[in-house]
């Protein structure tokens, strides 16, 4: 094998080798979490983290990290799942809500609307709308006890490099959604403590 190839098989392995350690050390994290948790790991693929499910304190919760966006340019959002009663249209709840709770400008919900594009009107589907007063009603029941914890839930929804933080009504389950691949014990423990007095508050209301 002439020099060369040597190089080449050296540049490709080198960066594999690496991102293959830190894919089962990141396995190895979430296997250890799920035990901490008296949870059920479940492999997802041999690069994958892998998701955790079982129940905490009585509510059936998920932690899965998701690649967001395309493979090849998507980045990682850790979805901390809880079940609870909520069937009504999906909501997406940004974390400037709480810092001026409630402030109704960081709420929205999927639908249609028509907007005015210099002379042109326009029609966009399934975008961001916002919210109307019944679901603010909602909302208000849901978090106005969690409200003195504004700062604490900020914290919680703030790190990392990734903007994008939000809770997530929808399909019978309230998610909490973060930036990266979460793994630290003290982060998931903190946020499941939190998104399950929000599944309890939403069980009471809904």
């Amino acid at each position: 094998m002439d020099t060369g190839n040597v190089i080449i098989i050296i540049a490709i392995g080198i960066p594999f080798l690496g991102y293959t350690i830190l894919t089962q050390i990141r396995k190895h994290k979430y296997t250890s979490l799920a035990s901490k948790l008296q949870a059920e790991y479940i492999n997802t693929g041999f690069f994958e983290p892998g998701k955790i499910t079982g129940k905490y304190l009585g509510k059936v919760f998920t932690i899965e990290p998701l690649v967001v966006g395309s493979a090849s340019s998507g980045t990682y959002r850790t979805i901390i799942s809880v079940k609870c009663r909520y069937n009504k249209d999906p909501l997406v709840i940004y974390r400037g809500f709480f810092k001026n709770y409630p402030d109704w400008k960081f709420v929205f919900k999927r639908g249609d609307k028509t907007e005015m594009k210099f002379f042109w009107i326009v029609n966009l589907n399934n975008t961001y709308v916002k919210i109307v007063d019944e679901e603010k009603s909602l909302l208000k029941k849901i978090f106005d006890s969690l409200s003195t914890q504004s700062q604490e839930i900020i914290s919680l929804m703030r790190g990392g490099f990734i903007l994008s933080r939000y809770i997530i009504l929808e399909d019978y389950s309230v998610k909490l959604a973060l930036g990266g691949i979460v793994q630290d014990e003290n982060k998931i423990e903190n946020s499941l403590t939190f998104i399950k007095k929000v599944a309890d508050n939403i069980d009471k209301v809904v």
